[in-house]
């Protein structure tokens, strides 16, 4: 039952990031890219450009790379499969993400950008690694015999972070709204799929 609500959802995710994919390249979503961005500019401020410009960093993935170099060597010492699964989802996340980016060849908005960005805007790279890599560490943090109270402490905190990414792109003026839906959307089914083959190799062990 839970592999076929997994498998609903999947393919919910997909047909909408394919539709959505389909309005972009028919540039049918302008008005809902500015009307999110014309809402979200409501909330501007100095609290928020700041706290927006240190959280998108966390999305980068020179950070990302980082702290999954230091899990894998743990991994390593521990001896256990977590490295496969994190890899993967890297590898996953970082090939779809890449391939659309050049097959779609979205531009950027045309808007004043509080900080630097290259490259194509379609989908998300910072929305899809953040999502697909907390959301993981959120996961095996979940499943972990760690105390209770530790884990929605750290889960809380990665939530926080998983959200604020995204939410950070479109603030900054570097990505569209609808750049975001779609890198949510696949990110959830990179998530939805590893956690499937881990789920499926622990009850084989």
């Amino acid at each position: 039952m839970e592999n076929k609500i997994r498998g609903i959802i999947i393919g919910i995710c997909l047909f909408l990031s394919i539709v959505v994919t389909i309005l972009v390249l028919g540039s049918h979503v302008t008005s809902l890219d500015d009307g999110f961005y014309n809402l979200l500019m409501r909330l501007q401020s100095n609290f928020f450009d700041s706290y927006f410009k240190m959280i998108t960093h966390l999305g980068n993935f020179s950070y990302i790379a980082l702290i999954a170099g230091l899990i894998i060597v743990w991994s390593l010492i521990k001896k256990n499969t977590i490295k496969y699964y994190l890899l993967l989802t890297l590898f996953l996340t970082v090939v779809i993400n890449q391939g659309l980016k050049f097959i779609i060849g979205r531009e950027r908005p045309d808007l004043i950008q509080m900080i630097e960005a290259s490259g194509y805007s379609y989908p998300s790279g910072h929305t899809m690694i953040s999502i697909s890599f907390f959301g993981l560490l959120i996961y095996l943090i979940y499943k972990s015999k760690l105390n209770s109270f530790v884990k929605w402490l750290v889960n809380g905190l990665l939530t926080i972070i998983m959200i604020s990414v995204p939410i950070s792109r479109i603030y900054l003026g570097v990505h569209f709204f609808t750049d975001i839906i779609t890198g949510t959307l696949l990110s959830v089914c990179i998530l939805l799929s590893v956690t499937y083959l881990m789920r499926r190799f622990e009850n084989k062990k």
